[in-house]
């Protein structure tokens, strides 16, 4: 019997019974069509909460279709034991899958809480509580660990659900939406501990159901982020400024710590051994945390191949830093079009 299942959906539930030509909308991540890839944050809370003695599991449930395409959701929902079932619907490809998947458990687990997060049930938070039943919590925002444990001990009777910060939740009937807590205030509360990910691979004999994507395998990689929020305004992101100022309730962008990114990095290299790749502009994040972050990267004797992003073209000082401290590294920019004039409205 776990405390919480976190639950990878596939974008389609019922991709393997239909014919789609998909198109390129995975090509710039490592995943699919079908976006196998759960989100860094199954692997922060499973952080948060493993030391606190919580029973986590992850069950991508996206991998194990792609990978076996006899593989039976219902019967691996059905033997499935937990006290909360959290489903990511963060992506907006994932609506689908996510909300059938979450049908599915209700179907086999009523007594079970049904909760989603991410960003996507985070925006249409009132429309997915008011038309679909089965949804028991919405955890809102884009900082969430920190609650987990105190909706675990609420729904298990140890505290009141009113008392849980950022829940969406019903009380007879009535939908409920708790106080908002500032996410700037968490962001060196986040951590990416990857031993606890390889301890449940051990533990239940199994790594597919853990797996980051289905090619993880033959192309492994493990992330960590420098930020969160954004610094701009790009029509087609549901990720910019605007965004989290007005229905994230993110007010600026936060760094992390450079230890905790220091500390994620080496957990990646001792644990897992292969390339990582830094979310977030290093550049942009002004020269000093550039510097220093480079500079701590040698320090620490991680070699480790390390992807980079940038928002813009970086000055030939930045590849300079990268060639001084990192030993192998690759830099990715997403100009989105060749096209001078979509770049220009699109904010790239």
């Amino acid at each position: 019997m776990y405390d919480i299942v976190l639950m990878h959906a596939p974008s389609i539930y019922d991709f393997r019974k239909r014919v789609r030509d998909y198109g390129p909308v995975s090509d710039v991540i490592p995943s699919t069509p079908i976006f196998e890839m759960y989100p860094i944050g199954f692997v922060s809370i499973l952080s948060q909460l493993v030391p606190l003695g919580y029973r986590v599991k992850i069950e991508n449930l996206a991998v194990e279709m792609v990978m076996d395409k006899n593989f039976d959701v219902e019967k691996r929902i059905k033997g499935l034991e937990s006290s909360i079932f959290s489903i990511d619907l963060h992506w907006l490809p994932h609506v689908h899958g996510a909300l059938n998947i979450a049908r599915i458990v209700k179907k086999y687990h009523p007594e079970s809480a049904v909760m989603l997060g991410g960003l996507s049930s985070t925006y249409y938070h009132m429309e997915i509580m008011r038309n679909y039943d089965f949804i028991d919590f919405i955890l809102l925002g884009d900082t969430t660990e920190p609650f987990f444990p105190q909706l675990i001990d609420a729904f298990q009777g140890g505290g009141k659900l009113e008392d849980v910060p950022n829940l969406a939740w019903r009380e007879n009937g009535r939908i409920r939406i708790n106080r908002i807590e500032p996410p700037e205030r968490y962001i060196d509360s986040v951590r990416l501990d990857y031993r606890y990910l390889i301890k449940q691979c051990i533990r239940n004999l199994s790594v597919k159901s853990a797996l980051p994507y289905s090619d993880w395998i033959i192309s492994p990689s493990g992330m960590t982020f420098i930020e969160k929020g954004c610094h701009h305004n790009c029509v087609i992101c549901g990720g910019s400024k605007f965004a989290y100022e007005h229905s994230y309730f993110r007010k600026g962008v936060s760094y992390r710590s450079i230890d905790n990114v220091i500390d994620d990095l080496l957990s990646i290299q001792e644990n897992l051994g292969v390339p990582a790749f830094i979310i977030g502009d290093v550049h942009e994040a002004g020269r000093k945390y550039e510097e220093e972050l480079l500079k701590r990267i040698k320090e620490n004797g991680i070699d480790i191949p390390i992807m980079f992003e940038i928002f813009n073209p970086a000055p030939e000082s930045f590849y300079v830093n990268l060639e001084k401290n990192v030993s192998e590294y690759t830099v990715e920019i997403s100009p989105e079009s060749s096209d001078e004039n979509v770049r220009g409205f699109a904010g790239r």
